[in-house]
């Protein structure tokens, strides 16, 4: 996975150095920061403003990726590969609340595992999410222990208020853009990770 700034992203795809990307390059470079190749925010890389020779300059992509929805996306698997410490692609619920404060959002444990009880108790199918106990090392399930897919808290966390905040957070900065912009997680912020770590943490 591609790390480092915006532009130093950039620089690391732009192989011929001419500030400027095709389709094809683009798309790649969002899916080397993590952004699933099916995801809907690809679908909007038409929007973007073209030069003359109809590519994509860094000013064009960086003014679209600060207000995007591939921001919020490549942020939510960075973080969640965070929590992931054993790479099996899953995290324990007990984390959820954790991995929602690296977010950004100042919720109690107690509310995100209400959260998340709603969707194991949905009606609609498209809703509910599965109940997965985790594994013992001899393969054996932990009773004690649910876990959770990447893609289940992606679905999940797409529909909620949650979402709703980043997507805000988004649009308001990036109406406020400035250069400089780390795609690495952050460590502890102090004071201003308790507003909003992902003012230090634009992904």
């Amino acid at each position: 996975k591609l790390k480092g700034n915006l532009r130093e992203t950039w620089a690391h795809v732009d192989a011929d150095h001419d500030g400027s990307l095709d389709e094809a390059e683009f798309k790649h470079m969002l899916e080397e920061m993590g952004l699933s190749p099916d995801s809907a925010a690809m679908d909007t890389v038409r929007h973007i403003g073209r030069n003359s020779r109809g590519r994509i300059t860094f000013e064009e992509f960086e003014r679209w990726y600060m207000a995007s929805e591939a921001r919020i996306e490549i942020k939510l698997r960075t973080v969640f590969e965070k929590f992931d410490t054993n790479n099996n692609g899953f995290i324990e619920e007990d984390e959820v609340w954790r991995l929602l404060r690296s977010l950004g959002h100042r919720c109690t444990e107690e509310e995100a595992k209400a959260a998340l009880a709603t969707c194991r108790t949905a009606d609609s199918p498209g809703d509910k999410m599965p109940t997965r106990l985790a594994e013992t090392e001899d393969g054996e399930p932990e009773k004690s222990s649910l876990v959770i897919t990447f893609e289940e808290f992606s679905r999940w966390y797409m529909r909620s208020l949650f979402w709703k905040q980043q997507e805000r957070f988004c649009q308001a900065e990036g109406a406020m853009l400035h250069g400089g912009l780390s795609i690495e997680l952050p460590a502890e912020s102090g004071k201003v990770g308790k507003l909003w770590n992902v003012a230090t943490y634009p992904l």
